[in-house]
């Protein structure tokens, strides 16, 4: 069938202001299709004609069920190692800590299906057009045949938990339609009276080893449970038809045939058995099946347009809170997909780069809701068995990087399944920590998944043997926090969680033979160094990452018992440790130190900056702290790009941040347009490229999140009772405006500029506050009473309001 497309996105009605993606043609594979979600359930349609296909997922479908896979064997081991390792037999250490300190992998998010509709009364098909309206976060798809109007709405309700797929023709002859649901999961498909039901089981396994995992080779076939729905997870599905006039359904191999001179409505909704990450599913007590009936039943009520308007007034109440506007609206014009390549041939499309900023905080909302599980490594959307890596969450970077906008970007509730998620790792992690390292606290390492994998997955060592994750998780907790000002949240549920972190990390360090307390054995995630023999090694001691992030932990936990009930004692121990911590170092190139001693790496150009996280996202290092390590960090990310580093996409958003926060606009710029010229799909997905174990391009959500999060960094940063206004505002976005961010203290900050320069902003305080702001080389120290907006101009003056303005000492 021949599809001709819109001559331009003006015939179709929409104003250039609104952020949307469109596009001309339907999409050919997964990564140019258009994603919906509500946090739990999810959907990606392709936009086919006839034949359309719409991916379904569920955020717990998971392989797997709770299993105990703490290894005793490590403790037992863990002396000779830290022998090896003081020793500077670093390869055998290495390899002893292969043979007896990992675990298996961990479990895979798994696709739930598709929801395939076909038309079968189309001939040739005119100005088509998709598009993703960010505004409203629905997926329409309008075209003409035979000069009659087609249009489809799809969209998922939060309010209502359940996917929406609308259907109209204008054409008098009605819609003639046929529909079926599938899966490559064990399933069985069955008729309804009014549309149709699936119900399947997950298998207890889809990874039998790590190379499998990360797709090479074929290896076993998935495994189900012989024991039938025992231990691995079942689901269910359902489908809902309903017509605005009379219709008829007829059921015939699995399939419905529709037909009616009306709209029609497809209501459909999902769930599993899964009731926490320690309940054998089969105990759940969970039916999904009569779960999933009981959500459509509930709907009968509601019509099309009330579904519809809940989910916009839900959704909007996020989404609206901040706009961005960095000019370039001329290019709305153009489809997205024509944009993405301009600009990989150097156009300057400042107005693509606000829609990745406004698509990055969509996706966030559409994949992390309160209730839900946490995005993970390809936030809800999957339609591989085995996807890379097994899309589980990857907390040596991955999993942070994530959340890294929620609370800048106005976010926060967004950020509560990553706190839930963090706070179930604590109480897993508490028996891994005693039997696998005979320390106290609690200990999570680089891979999660469902059931709350807290020790090291397998194969290397290089990746899988990095016992900070829990630690990094936790400053999220903290960073909440320090945003949001919120005590009580801080007593309850984030200092436990710090203290029990910093407990393991008290255990965890040991002295050596300079007095310092450091961490044996110790990896910089996934980067190796070459020993003085010329070995390409991985395990070590002290590597600056665990440092950082122990140090910036221990001082959060120090300033935390201040305000909330603490073991005084405790906190001196605390407080006595950090002191005796290693320094930064600066090694003989002049760059930030990866290791406690100055080795070569083995790849100067590695993707990962984690030992930069004292710059960002951390605040160790920064333009009023410790300003002697600045240069030290940039020679970091020189190096690493000149070495071709930075070329997945987290990484190249990382590094936009990393350049953000040494005040470095035009490096930050260069590096996003790299971003979006070189690591994004045609639907603005984050592109990961070929690396060692992956053979192909996959689709890997962080770097969405996490140039999201640069751009703000961008435009805002904030700590320490700072505000930085414009810090890095490159020559690219001469003018805009921004509205709606926040920074730490519990501000909100709206900017207007022109010509590069700042012509007002309007800064309020929730609780009040002491606060400099710092803009161009000038810096006013503000008194704000509590929800009072003050507005100043370029050279910081208070224009509008009474409050008084003391000078900076």
């Amino acid at each position: 069938m021949e599809i001709r497309k819109a001559s331009q996105r003006s015939n179709q009605g929409i104003t250039s202001a609104d952020p949307v993606l469109w596009y001309d043609h339907p999409a050919a594979v997964f990564t140019e299709g258009l994603s919906v979600g509500n946090g739990r359930l999810g959907a990606l349609a392709y936009g086919g004609i006839p034949d359309e296909r719409i991916e379904l997922n569920e955020d717990s479908l998971w392989s797997g069920f709770p299993r105990n896979t703490d290894n005793p064997e490590a403790s037992v081991h863990l002396e000779e190692v830290r022998k090896l390792i003081f020793s500077k037999e670093y390869v055998a250490a290495q390899k002893l800590v292969e043979s007896t300190m990992l675990g298996p992998w961990s479990e895979s998010y798994l696709p739930l299906g598709t929801l395939d509709v076909g038309y079968n009364n189309l001939q040739e098909v005119r100005d088509y057009h998709r598009q993703l309206d960010l505004c409203e976060a629905v997926v329409k798809k309008t075209f003409r045949v035979n000069g009659y109007f087609h249009q489809t709405e799809l969209f998922a309700s939060k309010v209502d938990q359940v996917l929406v797929y609308r259907l109209e023709s204008a054409d008098p002859s009605g819609l003639d339609l046929t529909i079926a649901l599938d899966s490559q999961l064990k399933h069985h498909a069955m008729p309804e009276p009014e549309g149709l039901g699936m119900v399947g089981r997950c298998p207890i396994n889809v990874a039998p080893n790590y190379l499998e995992s990360i797709g090479i080779g074929v290896g076993e076939p998935v495994r189900y449970d012989p024991e039938g729905r025992s231990r691995g997870l079942s689901f269910a599905v359902t489908l809902m038809v309903r017509f605005e006039r009379e219709g008829q359904i007829t059921h015939a191999n699995g399939r419905l045939r529709i037909k009616t001179a009306g709209p029609v409505t497809l209501l459909l909704t999902a769930n599993t058995n899964y009731k926490d990450w320690k309940t054998m599913p089969s105990q759940s007590g969970i039916d999904p099946y009569a779960l999933c009936k009981k959500q459509l039943a509930s709907l009968e009520p509601k019509t099309y347009s009330k579904i519809r308007s809940d989910h916009l007034l839900d959704y909007r109440e996020l989404f609206d809170r901040v706009s961005l506007d960095l000019g370039g609206q001329d290019e709305d014009s153009h489809p997205t997909d024509e944009r993405i390549r301009a600009v990989a041939d150097g156009a300057n499309d400042p107005g693509l780069c606000a829609l990745y900023f406004q698509y990055g905080r969509y996706l966030l909302i559409s994949s992390s809701r309160p209730g839900t599980q946490a995005a993970n490594l390809q936030g809800i959307w999957n339609n591989e068995l085995r996807p890379a890596w097994s899309s589980n969450w990857t907390t040596n970077i991955n999993t942070q990087m994530n959340y890294w906008s929620a609370e800048t970007c106005n976010l926060p509730e967004c950020h509560e399944p990553l706190f839930r998620l963090t706070s179930e790792l604590s109480e897993k992690g508490q028996e891994t920590a005693r039997v696998n390292l005979n320390c106290s606290g609690w200990v999570a390492n680089h891979n999660v998944d469902l059931w709350r994998l807290t020790t090291p997955v397998g194969y290397s060592a290089r990746w899988a043997y990095w016992p900070f994750g829990g630690v990094w998780l936790s400053m999220h907790l903290w960073e909440h926090y320090l945003f949001s000002q919120d005590v009580p949240f801080l007593a309850e549920q984030a200092y436990p969680v710090m203290r029990g972190a910093a407990e393991f990390c008290m255990d965890w360090l040991i002295e050596d033979d300079t007095g310092y307390l450091v961490t044996a054995p110790s990896t910089s995630p996934e980067n190796a160094f070459l020993t003085q023999s010329g070995e390409v090694c991985s395990v070590g001691k002290a590597s600056t990452l665990d440092l950082t992030l122990m140090r910036e932990l221990f001082e959060a936990v120090l300033e935390a018992g201040r305000m909330v009930p603490a073991d005084k004692k405790f906190l001196d121990r605390i407080g006595r440790a950090v002191v005796r911590l290693p320094p930064f170092r600066v090694g003989s190139l002049g760059q930030l130190q990866e290791w406690d001693e100055d080795y070569l790496e083995e790849d100067p150009g590695h993707r990962h900056f984690s030992y930069l996280y004292a710059l960002y996202p951390g605040h160790q290092i920064s333009l009023d702290r410790r300003t002697e390590l600045l240069d030290a960090c940039r020679k970091v990310l020189d190096r690493r790009i000149s070495g071709g580093g930075a070329s997945v996409g987290w990484s190249c958003a990382w590094s936009i941040g990393l350049y953000a926060h040494l005040g470095m606009g035009e490096a930050a710029w260069g590096r996003l347009q790299t971003l979006l010229g070189q690591s994004t799909y045609p639907n603005l997905l984050d592109l990961h490229p070929p690396i060692a174990g992956v053979d192909r391009n996959v689709f890997q959500i962080d770097g969405n999140f996490g140039g999201t999060a640069a751009i703000a960094e961008m435009l805002l940063q904030s700590g320490d009772q700072v505000l930085r206004l414009l810090p890095a505002l490159p020559d690219a976005w001469p003018q805009g405006s921004v509205a709606g961010l926040k920074a730490r203290g519990a501000y909100s900050v709206d900017m207007t500029w022109t010509d590069g320069k700042l012509d007002w902003a309007e800064i309020s305080a929730m609780y009040g506050g002491n606060v400099e702001v710092v803009h161009a080389g000038r810096a006013c120290r503000f008194l704000l009473s509590p929800l009072v907006k003050i507005r100043i101009d370029s050279q910081l003056r208070i224009v509008n309001t009474k409050e008084p303005l003391m000078p900076r000492s």
